[in-house]
């Protein structure tokens, strides 16, 4: 039965919620359940079975047209539904979704709210940037699901009984590469990546900085439960701060609310993203319904906590005023060519000598499989300093400094006698199948403490 159109402020009622599904719940690559329903994912995204969803307490799920809080809704102005590309059909200016129904794909009982509703998308995201997306790192594993993943603002029912069947081309983002990425089963998951464009019509959220969520805190989450338009979800709260890299809380989510933004219901800042959590329907006379749980029931939601990727946000790194650094800075996207030696080399102009200072090198190149690359720098005297060569197997990307966060092969302690001149960097994907792009890369000197 729908639940009347009421919404959080903050003093909402307390703790429904839908859950994704088991410990592989919300995760696109797990092995399907006999209780999930399959959902188109891109080949490379590890096709799989939506996760089904569990209530704590009452379902506090709604849909926007329900939603008064101009707060709330812009919040929802700025989430995103994560689909698959094959799942969209060009037609001019605008895309076509396929038919489906939410209680045809999951085999509902005609009890169910929403069954009546297409679910398209697999995963959900918030704009954490002017072009960038915060989902959940089982959602975008490697470049190539990248590649095949887009992100589309606005997927919502905004008046009773009209539902999204097409989408301007203006909604829709594409995946251009990973910036930074973790997926630990028991642990953090987060991914942030870079789209296609920068956003103009809505404002990136606001992320918790200076400390994290705490037991007791109301929250409440907005995203795409079981792929369906935008919903918010409040009534929730942190049950468990305990862990490292995630909060338990008890909020009405499902296997598409996968990377959904969890937020301070007084303040409305983004305190984590939503990865995890419990069995969500159970089968009945021939059908499906909910799981129910109380409000302190089951084994509750998993939220990666925001102190694990606002690091990799605008503005998320350490203010270093007592020893700042003159950067060199160049950003040539290019395509790094697989499986050859050839490589790429990139030039990098340094026209102050380093005179004592510590070279460092800042890198962001995003890769499906870091242990087939080779990096190397060398220097305007002829110095060759490998920076990285094929370690990490199957990680993703190298982002960070050399000299600072990431630990060069060969040391880089004596380029502080170069002199001003061109710097060359060149990187090498030794193996087939993964592909990558450098981004940027910049020479850093910075006064020896």
């Amino acid at each position: 039965m729908e639940k009347e159109a009421r919404f959080l402020n903050g003093t909402a009622s307390m703790m429904v919620r839908l859950l994704l599904s088991s410990i592989c719940a919300c995760t696109i690559a797990c092995s399907p359940k006999s209780e999930q329903t399959p959902q188109k994912l891109d080949a490379e995204a590890a096709k799989s079975k939506l996760a089904p969803s569990v209530i704590y307490g009452d379902d506090d799920r709604h849909d926007l047209y329900e939603v008064a809080d101009q707060r709330d809704l812009s919040i929802a102005h700025s989430t995103v539904a994560v689909m698959s590309s094959s799942d969209l059909r060009a037609e001019g200016e605008r895309f076509i979704l396929p038919p489906k129904t939410f209680g045809s794909e999951y085999n509902l009982c005609a009890s169910e709210p929403f069954r009546e509703q297409p679910n398209h998308a697999f995963c959900s995201g918030t704009l954490v940037g002017p072009d960038l997306i915060l989902t959940a790192g089982h959602c975008v594993r490697t470049q190539s699901a990248c590649n095949t993943t887009r992100f589309v603002f606005d997927y919502a029912v905004t008046a009773p009984g009209v539902f999204p069947s097409v989408l301007a081309k203006s909604q829709v983002y594409s995946c251009v590469s990973i910036v930074a990425r973790e997926e630990l089963s028991s642990g953090a998951d987060y991914a942030i990546v870079r789209i296609d464009r920068v956003v103009t019509d809505r404002e990136p959220i606001a992320v918790l900085r200076d400390a994290d969520a705490k037991k007791g805190d109301e929250i409440f989450v907005v995203g795409h439960p079981a792929g369906l338009p935008t919903k918010i979800a409040g009534g929730a709260a942190v049950r468990d701060d305990s862990n490292v890299g995630y909060l338990v809380a008890n909020l009405d989510t499902y296997g598409g609310n996968s990377g959904s933004g969890v937020f301070d219901a007084r303040s409305g800042v983004l305190v984590g993203v939503l990865v995890r959590g419990e069995t969500d329907f159970v089968s009945t006379g021939g059908c499906r319904v909910s799981n129910i749980c109380s409000s302190e029931g089951c084994r509750g939601e998993d939220v990666t906590k925001a102190s694990s990727f606002v690091s990799h946000l605008p503005g998320g790194e350490e203010p270093e005023p007592e020893n700042p650094a003159v950067e060199f800075l160049v950003t040539p996207e290019l395509l790094i060519p697989d499986n050859t030696s050839a490589g790429i080399s990139v030039k990098i102009p340094v026209t102050e000598v380093a005179a004592g200072r510590l070279v460092q090198v800042k890198i962001d190149l995003s890769h499906s499989f870091r242990g087939d690359l080779v990096v190397t720098l060398t220097s305007p005297s002829g110095k060759k300093k490998v920076l990285h060569s094929r370690d990490g197997d199957a990680e993703n990307d190298l982002h960070g400094t050399y000299g600072k966060d990431l630990v060069p092969v060969d040391s880089l302690v004596d380029l502080s006698a170069e002199g001003a001149g061109d710097y060359i960097l060149e990187v090498q994907d030794l193996a087939a199948a993964d592909v990558g792009t450098l981004h940027s890369v910049a020479i850093l000197l910075r006064d020896q403490n």
